[in-house]
């Protein structure tokens, strides 16, 4: 039970120095409850807010704070510790295969997520290539799945998740 809320806790706090150091950029217009589509000129002034160096999941300072708090805390520094290992157990598996649980593929689009989301982050914190090749074959054998089973949206969606 620990070990799922460290899960748990690491996972929301993970998502949330990514989608705020990414600076999720969906825009809505003032005030509306829908998508509101954006000009060609509204959509370049938009990419002139965004970071702008390239990235892969975080920037290079986004980085750096995490490796300062790594070594300045022993919860995160534990935690990293097991997010390494859970890497490992994960990198030895093979890539998945487009199996559905009944009529679902949802399961697979989630663990699609979870490997593709820790090793990419292994890559950034270490520059150890070897989870990047991960990565590329993980992706590599998603991508020639026959489909994402678009019959039900969620797995798609969670695939395309993973794969951005």
């Amino acid at each position: 039970m620990k070990i799922q809320v460290v899960q748990t806790f690491f996972r929301a706090l993970l998502l949330s120095l990514v989608f705020g150091v990414l600076g999720g950029t969906v825009i809505f217009s003032e005030g509306a409850k829908a998508f509101v589509p954006l000009s060609e000129s509204e959509v370049d002034a938009a990419f002139q807010t965004m970071h702008p160096a390239p990235r892969l999941l975080m920037t290079d300072e986004a980085i750096a704070e995490v490796r300062q708090k790594i070594d300045a805390n022993p919860v995160y520094a534990a935690y990293y510790e097991a997010l390494l290992r859970k890497g490992e157990l994960l990198r030895a598996e093979e890539p998945l295969q487009r199996v559905l649980t009944g009529i679902r593929l949802l399961g697979v689009s989630r663990q699609a997520v979870d490997r593709l989301l820790t090793w990419s982050f292994l890559y950034r914190m270490t520059g150890d290539t070897e989870w990047a090749r991960r990565v590329e074959t993980e992706a590599c054998a998603i991508a020639a799945f026959e489909n994402w089973h678009p019959d039900h949206f969620l797995d798609v969606a969670e695939m395309t998740l993973a794969m951005a």
